[in-house]
C-alpha cells in the first residue's frame, strides 16, 4: 500500500516505508495516525500530502500483510493500530502537529492505540514518549542513565519525564451508559487486541462474562465488534439452553460489549486431563467410561441442539467446551464464529490438529467431525500422560454415543 501522491522515500524494512525530512534524534515525542483496513489509503494519501506542504518525518505500513498484522484481532496490544508514526523535530513541533492531525484528520474513524493518549477528543490521532530509531540502542537516554522504552498496553510516561505536556489537551472519555453502573469488574480471563473477555457481576449479584469488540479491529469478516454481535444474534436464537444467556449489550466509545450469564465448570481439556477414560487405577475405569459416555452424550445433545435452530457451531474445541462436574452437563461458551446454516459463508474456522475435509467447512457435518476428534482427544490425546486411543477404540465408543441422537449405522460409518 503505497500513497497515490509523490512522496520522498528514504528506505525500507520489514513492510514498512520510511520518509526522513531531516535526521531523527534518538528518542522523542511521537505521533500514531490510526485507520480502519477500509480507510487507510485514504488517510495515507492526506499524511504524505501533509507531509510535503509541512516538511516532517514519518513511516508507514506499506506492506498489506503488515497491515492486517496490525489490525488483526489477535494482535499485540501495545502495537496494534500504528499504522502512520510521526517523528516532530521536537516537543513544541509535536504540539503543533497533533493539533493540525486532530483538525484535518480526526473526523477519519479509527481504533485507539492502547499504548499512547488520545489527542483532543480524537480517536484516531495520539501519541507517546519513546525511541524514533532503534539502530544504535533500544533504551531511553538521560543524563548519562538508561531507561528502557516501555511499550504497554496503556500510556505510561518515562522515570525522567513527570508530567504529560500535552495533558490538558487529553479529554477524559466518560461514558453515560447505565451499564457500567451496574457491572462490577473483577478480572479477565483474556485480552486481545480485539477486545477483552472479562468476568465480575452484574446489578451486584449476577455472575457475568463481559466480552468486548473494539472498534476498528479485525480485517473482513473477523472484525471484532461484527463478530461480537454475531454472537449475539446466535445466543439469543439459542435462548440460553446449553449455551449462555444474553442478559444485555450496548456500545461506548465506538466499542461494543456483550454481557452473558457466567457458566461454570471445567473446560473439556481441564476434566479430561484428570478424569480421562483411560486410566490407571483399575477400579475407576468402568466409572470414568460411564462418566466419559455420559459427556459425549451431552455434547451430541449440545450441537444437535443448534443443527435444530439452523446454527453450525463450527469453532467446536476443547477450551470451548465446558463440563459441570457435578451434573456432567456440557455448555458451549464461545459462538463468536458460529454461523446460520443459510448465510453461505466462505470462512474457515480451523482448529489446530483437527483436520477437516475441505468440502466440509460450514456445514453441519463440520461440528459432527470435530465431536469425533474431541472424542479422540477425551480418550486419551488430552492426557499427555496416557497412550492416545486406536482408531477401533474411538470408532467403538462413537458408535455408541452417537446412536443416543437416533442417528443412523450408515451416516456414523460415513463420518469416521
Amino acid at each position: 500500500m503505497y500513497p497515490v501522491n509523490r512522496f520522498l522515500s528514504s528506505y525500507e524494512f520489514n513492510g514498512w516505508t520510511v520518509s526522513l525530512h531531516y535526521k531523527l534524534p534518538h528518542q522523542g515525542w511521537k505521533i500514531h495516525v490510526s485507520a480502519t483496513y477500509k480507510n487507510y489509503q485514504t488517510v495515507l494519501n492526506h499524511v504524505v500530502w501533509l507531509a510535503e506542504k509541512m516538511d516532517f518525518s514519518f513511516k508507514f505500513a506499506s506492506s498489506s500483510k503488515l497491515v492486517e498484522k496490525l489490525l488483526d484481532t489477535h494482535s499485540v496490544r501495545e502495537s496494534g493500530g500504528k499504522l502512520i508514526t510521526i517523528y516532530p523535530k521536537n516537543q513544541t513541533h509535536c504540539l503543533f502537529l497533533l493539533k493540525v492531525f486532530s483538525k484535518l484528520l480526526g473526523r477519519f474513524p479509527g481504533p485507539n492505540v492502547l499504548s499512547d493518549n488520545q489527542f483532543a477528543g480524537t480517536d484516531n490521532i495520539s501519541y507517546r514518549y519513546g525511541i524514533f530509531e532503534n539502530k544504535s540502542s533500544e533504551s531511553l537516554f538521560y543524563k548519562g542513565k538508561s531507561y528502557e522504552d516501555k511499550r504497554l498496553p496503556y500510556f505510561v510516561l518515562p522515570p525522567f519525564i513527570k508530567n504529560d505536556p500535552f495533558a490538558k489537551y487529553v479529554y477524559p472519555k466518560k461514558s453515560n451508559d447505565s451499564h457500567w453502573k451496574n457491572l462490577h469488574i473483577e478480572g479477565a480471563y483474556k485480552i486481545t487486541l480485539g477486545g477483552g473477555i472479562y468476568y465480575g457481576t452484574y446489578l451486584k449479584k449476577e455472575p457475568i462474562v463481559l466480552k468486548e469488540g473494539r472498534f476498528g479491529i479485525g480485517i473482513g469478516t473477523d472484525q471484532a465488534i461484527a463478530k461480537r454481535k454475531n454472537e449475539c444474534q446466535i445466543l439469543d436464537k439459542l435462548q440460553g439452553k446449553h449455551y449462555p444467556l444474553v442478559l444485555g449489550y450496548f456500545t461506548t466509545q465506538n466499542n461494543y460489549y456483550l454481557i452473558l450469564q457466567k457458566i461454570t465448570g471445567l473446560t473439556y481439556y481441564e476434566y479430561f486431563a484428570t478424569n480421562g477414560p483411560v486410566v490407571i487405577e483399575k477400579n475407576l475405569c468402568e466409572k470414568s467410561m460411564t462418566d466419559f459416555i455420559e459427556v459425549i452424550k451431552n455434547l451430541i445433545s449440545v450441537v444437535a441442539y443448534a443443527h435444530r435452530k439452523g446454527i453450525i457451531l463450527r469453532d467446536i474445541n476443547p477450551a470451548n467446551v465446558l463440563v459441570d462436574i457435578r451434573t456432567l452437563k456440557v455448555y458451549f461458551i464461545d459462538c463468536a464464529d458460529s454461523i446460520f446454516v443459510d448465510s453461505h459463508s466462505c470462512e474457515k474456522i480451523k482448529t489446530p490438529w483437527y483436520t477437516i475435509p475441505e468440502t466440509k467447512y460450514n456445514t453441519y457435518a463440520e461440528d459432527w467431525i470435530k465431536v469425533a476428534w474431541m472424542i479422540l482427544d477425551g480418550l486419551g490425546g488430552v492426557n499427555r500422560n496416557l497412550c492416545l486411543a486406536n482408531y477401533t477404540q474411538v470408532r467403538e465408543t462413537f458408535s455408541k454415543v452417537i446412536k443416543y441422537q437416533g442417528f443412523s449405522s450408515k451416516w456414523m460409518i460415513k463420518s469416521i
